[in-house]
């Protein structure tokens, strides 16, 4: 079975890493709490979702995203290759921030072979690439995270 970029984008999905960059990822979450409603015509996680250029897993792991660099929609360009280390048990995490793992009611994981959903990576790996590295990430605002998402002007 292929990993998917993503089958439904939720707020609760997201796992924060080892990166501090808890800003962006709040913001991210923020963007991704859109819900169906009367007075709203959006869905849940669409306002992330139209980032995605390329919206659907591809055997060449390359995907194209739209951000809003000094207000201008710009493309970014990422692969799907991600940092991992191994932890005390001998097996592989990913360093910095991905989605939840889906466990049952005894905390046993239940989708753990390797189908998950990595549009969360996908994301903070544009984040990473426009702030100049993983580390050039850390410490920010919200503020700037929105702007840059989406365009959402703030302050």
């Amino acid at each position: 079975m292929k990993p998917v970029l993503f089958d439904g984008i939720d707020p609760t999905d997201i796992v924060q890493g080892k990166l501090a960059d808890c800003y962006f990822l709040a913001a991210l979450a923020g963007l991704a709490e859109d819900e169906v409603g009367e007075k709203q015509m959006m869905q849940l996680g669409e306002r992330v979702r139209d980032n995605f250029l390329i919206n659907k897993y591809n055997e060449f792991g390359i995907y194209c995203m739209e951000f809003y660099v000094d207000g201008e929609a710009t493309e970014i360009v990422v692969d799907d290759w991600f940092p991992f280390y191994e932890d005390k048990q001998g097996v592989e995490q990913f360093c910095f921030a991905k989605a939840k793992i889906e466990k049952d009611k005894d905390g046993r994981i239940v989708n753990d072979d390797g189908t998950g959903e990595f549009w969360v990576q996908i994301m903070e790996k544009c984040w990473a690439k426009i702030c100049g590295s993983y580390e050039a990430a850390e410490a920010g605002t919200c503020a700037e995270a929105f702007n840059n998402i989406d365009g959402t002007p703030c302050q």
